[in-house]
């Protein structure tokens, strides 16, 4: 059984799902099924099945599961394909380079950056989507709630990129701007597919698509329920042939329980108070893609 020869590898809300999309459409190109996002490369526990929100991801790494079970996830795999994944968990996982590493090593990793500030941003409206029971953003940032610490955790683009390239050489890493994804997704898209040695002159039919549309829950009790249930220890009890029907029933339920949902601004002076808790960061990702990065600090 094949394993992967590229992993998407994060950062949370910078158009890992986007780049994912791009990939599967690729003829030469095998993304693992039926699981989008396997995080096996992961033992952190997730914070729902634990019944808090604290400061980790939501749901549990799959390790456990064992590499037979992770194998299986490229099964269809075909002939003359390179087979990929994409799991955001591994990139603030402090132990995901090194298990990556040991199964294996001569891996390729494609990373995703955004401004640190609104992928903070961004996550909390995404984890708000979900229905947990969070404070207003302005109310966390001045409380310092776990979950704030999280956002700016995963945000550490220093920490967790040079643990990587403590791991791996610099010629098997990748690192992409969301902006140019947004803006050049053609130019983009190949850069990586060349990158991954399949055809880069293959264009994605959903290339002018938008993903990860913003929406908010009508009745966030119910959607919070949703969450809570299909990150909790139960969800893993349901036999593996009926888990297809379970995600396209419980997809379905998210989707007409949502709204189209705009972010309201970020006020300028929680803006300017994060913008310089991640100046060392920004300052690093310049240096990292030999960038004037000037706009993220505004």
């Amino acid at each position: 059984m094949p394993l992967p020869t590229f992993i998407i590898a994060g950062a949370p809300k910078c158009g890992t799902t986007a780049l994912w999309s791009y990939f599967k459409e690729h003829p030469a190109v095998f993304m693992t099924n039926p699981i989008k996002e396997p995080r096996f490369f992961s033992d952190a526990k997730g914070e729902l099945e634990k019944g808090t929100s604290g400061a980790g991801p939501i749901r549990s790494g799959t390790f456990g599961k064992g590499i037979n079970w992770y194998k299986s996830l490229f099964n269809s795999c075909g002939e003359g394909q390179v087979c990929g994944e994409a799991s955001t968990q591994y990139f603030s996982d402090v132990n995901s380079p090194n298990l990556i590493k040991s199964i294996v090593p001569d891996v390729k990793l494609i990373f995703l950056l955004r401004h640190p500030v609104e992928r903070v941003y961004s996550h909390y409206w995404q984890e708000y989507k979900l229905g947990l029971k969070f404070p207003d953003f302005t109310s966390m940032v001045s409380n310092h709630h776990p979950r704030f610490h999280y956002y700016c955790n995963v945000s550490s683009y220093q920490t967790h990129m040079e643990r990587y390239y403590n791991v791996f050489a610099k010629n098997h890493v990748l690192v992409l701007l969301n902006t140019d994804l947004k803006q050049e997704p053609v130019k983009m898209v190949q850069k990586a597919f060349k990158f991954i040695d399949v055809d880069p002159s293959f264009v994605p039919a959903s290339v002018e698509s938008r993903f990860n549309l913003q929406t908010k829950p009508r009745f966030r009790f119910l959607q919070g329920g949703y969450t809570r249930l299909t990150s909790s220890k139960l969800a893993v009890k349901i036999p593996e042939r009926m888990r297809p029907y379970v995600r396209i029933i419980t997809r379905f339920v998210s989707y007409i329980n949502s709204v189209p949902n705009k972010m309201p601004p970020l006020p300028k002076q929680i803006r300017a108070q994060l913008t310089d808790r991640f100046r060392d960061d920004i300052a690093y990702v310049e240096e990292l893609l030999n960038r004037d990065l000037t706009t993220w600090r505004k």
